[in-house]
């Protein structure tokens, strides 16, 4: 009986080793995969601040042709 213990004790430990090398290698995925998420937002925003720049610029350059025009009237 007391065999039988060890054997099933040494077996259970055998087990757990694999377990945690994968419990590892989860986190470490999905520490990755939270740090690539995190960077496309950041690539999110940016392009969205650079977009909204360009529409000002836009804006901007056409009321100043606006205002040459109406200039140029007087």
């Amino acid at each position: 009986m007391k065999m039988q213990l060890n054997v099933a004790l040494q077996q259970n430990l055998a087990a757990e080793d694999p377990v945690a090398v994968l419990d590892r290698a989860l986190k470490e995925c999905m520490e990755q995969l939270r740090h690539v998420r995190e960077e496309k937002a950041l690539h999110s925003l940016v392009e969205q601040r650079d977009e909204l720049r360009s529409r000002s610029k836009c804006s901007n350059d056409e009321r100043e042709y606006k205002l040459q025009a109406v200039d140029m009237a007087f």
